[in-house]
């Protein structure tokens, strides 16, 4: 069977004057916002607001697509459909994974 593309997500949450990115101990990215792989029968927009809550402790509201990148990278044989985000902080306190999230 012939590899695809994996379809991720990546929330960019605002609150007042800064935005939440996590810090990512494994992966491409060194800061990065909240995000990960869309599961079965999720749709996108479903996939932002649980992902936020697992990796951010956070609940976000006025969730709107912005747009899709497509990531390819030979070098480690990845290759990506990201599709980010835009949301509006609605309530909660961060809750730094140990290996991912940092302010």
């Amino acid at each position: 069977m012939q590899e695809r593309p994996k379809i991720g997500t990546a929330v960019w949450v605002r609150k007042e004057d800064f935005a939440w990115c996590s810090k990512r101990a494994i992966g491409h990215n060194a800061r990065c916002p909240p995000g990960g792989h869309i599961e079965m029968n999720e749709a996108m927009l479903d996939c932002a607001i649980r992902e936020t809550r697992e990796e951010a402790a956070i609940e976000i509201q006025n969730v709107r697509f912005v747009r899709a990148l497509d990531n390819i990278w030979p070098e480690r044989g990845t290759h990506y459909v990201t599709l980010y985000s835009a949301t509006d902080w609605k309530s909660g306190e961060p809750i730094p994974q140990p290996e991912e999230s940092q302010r």
